[in-house]
């Protein structure tokens, strides 16, 4: 797979790499997933709970993409990136968790649900359409 390249259509600045913020409390997935979206080309910024990511939202003004895990303690993925949208009305989010099946349909366009344990190809597919392909 071809890394990510920002194009004038992106959240990312020209030339720069896309900067996803991953949300998990499981540090060992947090890390895999950083790693891995770190291999296709992004900048990977990690936070173990909804608190550590509303922070750095609030902090880092190119912040590209949200991908967090549903189930956390404290407030859950849902409540974060609501939470999230009333920092940036306009970032992309992406929901990890393995009830996918149950809550797409309750969500609906308001944000994307990946099932667990994540395909990779399918994470990173759908970050490209996210991140460097967003709806007119």
């Amino acid at each position: 797979m071809r890394p990510a390249v920002a194009t004038s259509s992106s959240r990312a600045n020209p030339g720069s790499k896309a900067r996803i913020l991953i949300v998990d409390d499981d540090g060992s997935v947090r890390e895999i997933l950083a790693e891995i979206l770190e291999d296709q080309g992004y900048c990977s910024i990690v936070a173990p709970d909804a608190a550590q990511a509303l922070s750095i939202l609030r902090r880092e003004t190119a912040i590209d993409a949200l991908v967090t895990d549903l189930t956390m303690p404290g407030d859950d993925g849902i409540a974060l990136i609501r939470k999230a949208r009333a920092i940036d009305n306009t970032l992309p989010a992406l929901l990890l968790t393995e009830y996918a099946e149950q809550l797409a349909p309750t969500v609906g366009s308001q944000f994307q649900v990946l099932r667990k344990p994540v395909h990779i190809d399918r994470l990173v597919e759908q970050l490209r359409l996210l991140v460097f392909e967003p709806a007119a």
